[in-house]
């Protein structure tokens, strides 16, 4: 059935067993968890600390942990990354980010009087 909608329709055919089962094996070889998502350096994503702690303990795999995994896999952003992510961010700049956060702060309290 999969193969008649891949050609059908043209979807992607994946084998989510062995996309997770791949994923469980490589991080059992690591010897300590690293971070998962937003890590320029990692660019994976795989099961979080938490997560992986229950998987150890024998806790059943939850969809919501599965698809980041996949969706990652075919290339589909998982969300929108901010402006300038992934940059080294100068003393400038952080600066700057503190003035706005100020400044909102401020508003938001003008606005709750």
């Amino acid at each position: 059935m999969a193969n008649l909608l891949v050609n059908e329709y043209g979807w992607t055919k994946i084998d989510v067993e062995e996309i997770i089962g791949n994923k469980i094996q490589w991080q059992r070889s690591l010897e300590t968890q690293i971070p998962s998502n937003f890590e320029s350096r990692v660019n994976d994503v795989h099961f979080s600390d938490p997560e992986w702690k229950e998987i150890m303990k024998g806790k059943e795999v939850k969809p919501s942990e599965i698809w980041p995994i996949i969706f990652h896999l075919l290339g589909k952003p998982l969300q929108k990354k901010p402006e300038g992510w992934g940059l080294e961010k100068k003393e400038e700049d952080e600066d700057e980010e503190e003035k706005k956060r100020k400044e909102e702060e401020e508003k938001k309290k003008n606005l709750k009087k």
